[in-house]
């Protein structure tokens, strides 16, 4: 009995390691994480902040200025070796030698091993080190910044993509309806031309618009595959296409902006491409700083303790002492540092400068298209309460038989939802793109207005 139960128990335990394996083996997500179904704006932007290639790009740099900022402060803490030496002579025996030796005389092959501890200390070396460490601390300070603004330019980004997807559905769902009328005119114009009720030349007229709107609802089927791809690429997934996506209930609506004077002086002190700059332009200048005290001395305490297997009495156990370094020549390589170090300090300048400038235009286009955006969202909600009053209209006089079909109105509502989301998509990464200039994370629960189209125009008729 005892062996049959180890036998078994054996037998189980490798059915269940072949059955964790194959599941493993089999299992998508054992590779790559699925996209959840479906897939909304919230996730995706959470999906945006982990494993993008960018921002992991934007971490190394980071972690690497970290790196010189340990390295730059090295020079002013205490440096502490030890040092080894094992050796064998075969002294040779004069009578002013063996005076020097303290274990006495000595013939034949000997140890002469040394162990050594040495402790030095920068004392000063005119601002040199503190310089560097100050350029490394000042692109440090850049990194930071630049990793904030990947991140919201990733968001901005994956946020586009995913608009991209939802406008590509509804440009679809227009297609459709035009695509679908138009074939009803189409079959009906077939029966009323066999009666004589219209020409020849009437018939291919609507046929040609069956063609035209039937090609085009091809394209955005076409459209939508491809708005889906871009979005995968953007959220870093490979080999997976979103397939269903959640329209977001809630968007941020418009904001009083105030002047621009005020919104670009508040740019000046917090935009992230302006103060990444700012930060360089202060490494640079530490970096001239330091190189023009390549030329002046370094003054160091010393000291050393050493342990000897042969014994002189010209041979120390304990060193206490200063070192001083001065550079009188380097072949140029002073004057070379001192060149190099200004010719980037001038790059930092002009590179401020020129952001500076850039942002101005940049600020003044996107607080400019917001008015308009928001002048136009009225413009949308206007003509979408318009359109659902002709549809239901439409819809009334269908069901009393006055009108054979709904016409062109389900088109035009269509239509009007199209041009509506597309306005406020537009408007929210307006929005997002100002409070990334501004140096704001970029989030969506900033003040919010209906995302869907009827919600706006039930909203705006009460």
């Amino acid at each position: 009995m005892r062996g049959l139960s180890s036998m078994a128990r054996r037998r189980a335990r490798r059915l269940s390691l072949c059955g964790v394996l194959a599941l493993l083996l089999s299992a998508p997500g054992a590779q790559a994480a699925r996209l959840p179904e479906p897939l909304t704006l919230e996730e995706c932007l959470r999906l945006a902040d982990q494993g993008n290639p960018y921002i992991a790009a934007a971490e190394a740099r980071l972690a690497e200025s970290e790196a010189d900022r340990r390295i730059a402060r090295s020079p002013l803490l205490p440096d502490l070796r030890a040092e080894g030496r094992l050796a064998w002579v075969e002294p040779i025996t004069t009578a002013a030698q063996s005076s020097l030796v303290v274990n006495g005389d000595e013939s034949g092959w000997v140890d002469d091993h040394r162990a050594s501890l040495l402790l030095r200390q920068r004392l000063y070396d005119f601002g040199r080190s503190s310089e560097g460490l100050d350029a490394a601390k000042a692109r440090l300070t850049a990194r930071q910044v630049e990793l904030t603004d990947v991140r919201n330019q990733r968001r901005i980004e994956v946020m586009a993509r995913f608009f991209d997807v939802l406008l590509a559905d509804r440009r679809h769902d227009v297609a459709n309806e035009a695509m679908a009328v138009a074939f009803v005119r189409f079959r009906d114009g077939r029966d009323r031309k066999e009666v004589g009720q219209i020409s020849e030349l009437e018939l291919a007229r609507l046929e040609d618009t069956f063609r035209t709107l039937r090609s085009r609802f091809i394209e955005t089927q076409h459209q939508q595959r491809q708005a889906r791809l871009r979005l995968a690429t953007a959220l870093g997934v490979e080999g997976e296409i979103p397939s269903q996506l959640l329209p977001p209930k809630t968007l941020p609506g418009p904001r009083e902006l105030g002047e621009f004077e005020e919104i670009y002086q508040a740019a000046l002190a917090k935009n992230p491409a302006l103060r990444a700059a700012q930060a360089e332009l202060a490494a640079a200048e530490a970096d001239y700083r330091g190189a023009r005290a390549n030329y002046l001395p370094t003054l160091d305490a010393e000291a050393r303790a050493n342990y000897y297997t042969r014994k002189f009495v010209t041979r120390d156990r304990w060193y206490l002492g200063l070192a001083l370094d001065w550079p009188l020549y380097q072949g140029g390589a002073q004057g070379g540092l001192r060149s190099k170090a200004l010719a980037r300090l001038q790059q930092s300048k002009a590179l401020l400068g020129e952001r500076r400038l850039r942002l101005r235009e940049v600020l003044m286009d996107t607080v400019a298209e917001i008015q308009t955006l928001t002048e136009r969202l009225r413009e949308a909600e206007t003509r979408l309460r318009y359109r659902s009053k002709s549809l239901d209209l439409g819809r009334s006089l269908y069901e009393l038989e006055l009108q054979s079909d709904l016409g062109n109105s389900m088109v035009d509502y269509t239509d009007a939802e199209l041009f509506n989301a597309q306005v406020q998509y537009q408007l929210t990464l307006s929005l997002a793109r100002l409070d990334a200039l501004l140096g704001q994370p970029v989030r969506l629960d900033a003040p919010a207005v209906p995302a869907s189209p009827k919600e706006s125009a039930d909203a705006q008729e009460k």
